[in-house]
């Protein structure tokens, strides 16, 4: 996928969870900018391919779990 791709996809997904659990997550410009920022993330692998290959471990359920579980507030 290209990167204006994952970050629609990305912008699908909350909206259908936000629907599907009534409640409001993206209420800022900033939540935008980090929903954007994590899903374009799974690309930056091309920068370290001599250590892991382009759309392996990134490009997983597992790799956004992973990534996603920063944004857990505590």
């Amino acid at each position: 996928m290209r990167w204006i791709t994952h970050i629609a996809l990305a912008f699908f997904t909350v909206k259908v969870v936000e629907i599907a659990f009534l409640v409001d997550l993206l209420d800022s410009y900033t939540a935008y900018a980090v929903v954007s920022a994590f899903a374009v993330l799974p690309d930056l692998d091309i920068y370290f391919k001599r250590w892991i290959g382009h759309r392996t471990y990134t490009h997983t359920l597992y790799g956004s779990v992973i990534a996603s579980a920063f944004l857990i507030p505590s």
